[in-house]
């Protein structure tokens, strides 16, 4: 349960790992790619296979970046069945709902 949670905090940050990634290092290799092929470079080869490299990982960074939701979306996967399902949060008392309503609306936005 403690990992979900976790899980759930860091969300974002997973994504934004696979941004940076995308952003940074895929046209860093191109560049380099570049350079190294208008300059006739006789290590072009590696170039070529470390370029190949990149672009495998730059997919499985899409892939994961696309497959993993955020923040808010993970909450509510997980968090809003649990209470819509749970005896004791339909026991509460009405103005405590109208509150969590409004800020979970608030968060949302």
């Amino acid at each position: 349960m403690r990992f979900l949670l976790y899980l759930i905090a860091i969300c974002d940050d997973i994504n934004l790992v696979c941004s940076m990634f995308l952003y940074l290092i895929l046209p860093t290799a191109l560049v380099f790619y570049g350079i190294s092929r208008a300059m006739g470079d006789e290590d072009f080869a590696l170039i070529r296979t470390w370029l190949k490299r990149v672009i495998f990982w730059s997919i499985i960074m899409v892939g994961i970046g696309v497959a993993v939701p955020n923040t808010k979306e993970m909450a509510v996967i997980y968090i809003i069945p649990k209470l819509a399902s749970n005896e004791q949060v339909s026991q509460l008392p009405e103005n405590l709902l109208i509150l969590v309503n409004d800020w979970a609306k608030k968060q949302i936005k």
